[in-house]
């Protein structure tokens, strides 16, 4: 399936509840966008949800998620994903990503853990990640988690995995941004059309 795709260039921040005060006097100069927890902010009403709504109306809304468990066997929160899509809408936002990792199994362990490299996980992170871009309509964002160390279960390079999942996007007819790359992988990737887009950190 063919999915609408945000492309643009800048710097933002990441919007946390302390800025409000401050922001309800008007936003920093030279600022492109502002990144928020859809977690955060879905469904929430009162004068911060009308704050956020005034300031979508001044600088573009990057959607940044923390609880997607992309990675995780548990099935994937469609309530969280159709939230999300609402939120896009009311915000006018035009991307949103989450990480390359499970975070949940059973409840959300509020922790970034990283996957093995393997086909199967290709297989299993791919199929996942096209039931959230359908569900939305457009290309997702992924962020990969750090990584130090190669285990007994990986099967390939943190950058081969990265490709096998570009390919599988590709074969499928649809598209994959990888997001937050590492500066040793950023030239390679570029060099194989990852599209790699670089946001701020997530918030915590």
């Amino acid at each position: 399936m063919q999915h609408r795709s945000a492309v643009w260039s800048g710097a933002g921040i990441g919007l946390r509840r302390a800025h409000l005060d401050a922001f309800r006097e008007g936003l920093p100069t030279g600022l492109d966008f502002l990144e928020i927890a859809p977690e955060n902010w879905a469904g929430v009403g009162g004068p911060d949800a009308s704050l956020i709504q005034r300031l979508s109306e001044q600088v573009p809304m990057v959607l940044h998620g923390l609880c997607l468990n992309l990675g995780g066997t548990d099935p994937l929160d469609m309530g969280l994903v159709h939230n999300t899509r609402l939120l896009m809408k009311r915000l006018n936002s035009p991307f949103f990503s989450d990480h390359l990792a499970w975070t949940g199994h059973g409840g959300n362990l509020y922790d970034l853990l990283p996957l093995p490299f393997t086909q199967a996980t290709v297989r299993h992170v791919a199929d996942r990640i096209a039931q959230v871009q359908d569900a939305l309509g457009q290309t997702i964002g992924v962020e990969n988690v750090s990584t130090y160390a190669l285990t007994q279960f990986d099967e390939m390079s943190e950058l081969d995995f990265l490709l096998e999942l570009q390919r599988r996007a590709r074969a499928a007819g649809t598209a994959l941004r990888i997001v937050g790359v590492p500066p040793q992988l950023q030239a390679l990737i570029t060099f194989f059309e990852l599209e790699p887009v670089l946001l701020p950190p997530p918030e915590t």
